[in-house]
């Protein structure tokens, strides 16, 4: 095998690495999210039917 070759395979690692880190990372953020935003939207809907 030659250095090329050696240098390309190791990119393509890191981009796949790089792909399932950001993905399980993404899906920790979009769950942080829904834990942030979930109650806050059943604080509003709770205030709002106590205004109605």
């Amino acid at each position: 095998m030659t250095a090329q070759s050696d240098t390309s395979v190791r990119k393509q690692y890191n981009y796949v690495h790089f792909r399932t880190f950001f993905k399980e990372k993404s899906t920790l953020i979009g769950l942080f999210a829904l834990g942030i935003i979930f109650p806050l939207l059943r604080q509003n809907n709770q205030q709002w039917k106590l205004k109605t």
